[in-house]
């Protein structure tokens, strides 16, 4: 036998196997929560990851009602996107209501802390009065992206 041909297509046959092996791989993500292994995710094992149920209809790309892992990380990554959209969009509210309510005449911002969750703004800290408190969450109220305030401030 002719060692020469032999060899390349061994080779071959191996790196075919091996490059099989590999595309066969899955996401640990994606194994952990496929509990009946059939390689696909159902919206009730989808819902065991936070927020994949969530953007599950807009992974869904083909509309089969599941999840092949193409889909699954593509959904993770919409997931994981919004999250660190929302974050920073929270840290902008933060900014703008400082900024408001350094701005409004009769409310000592120096005073006031705040906090945003999720487009809740909370204020907190102590102020002179109660005019001060209803001035600072009004000013608070009219800033854009702001879903709610959570009145913490105390006068006296």
């Amino acid at each position: 036998m002719n060692t020469k041909f032999l060899t390349p297509l061994l080779i071959s046959f191996f790196a075919l196997n091996a490059s099989a092996q590999e595309a066969k791989t899955t996401t640990a993500g994606f194994a952990k929560l496929d509990t009946n292994k059939d390689g696909f995710l159902s919206r009730a094992e989808a819902a065991k990851e936070k927020g994949l149920s969530a953007v599950f209809k807009e992974a869904d790309q083909n509309k089969d009602g599941k999840l092949d892992e193409d889909e699954y990380l593509k959904g993770h990554s919409m997931h994981q996107r919004a999250e660190a959209t929302e974050y920073a969009g929270d840290g902008a509210v933060t900014t703008k209501v400082k900024a408001a309510l350094l701005a409004a005449e009769g409310v000592p911002s120096t005073k006031i802390s705040v906090e945003t969750v999720n487009g809740v703004v909370t204020l907190s800290g102590s102020v002179d009065s109660k005019d001060e408190i209803a001035k600072a969450v009004k000013a608070a109220k009219a800033v854009g992206g702001v879903k709610s305030v959570k009145n913490l401030l105390k006068a006296g």
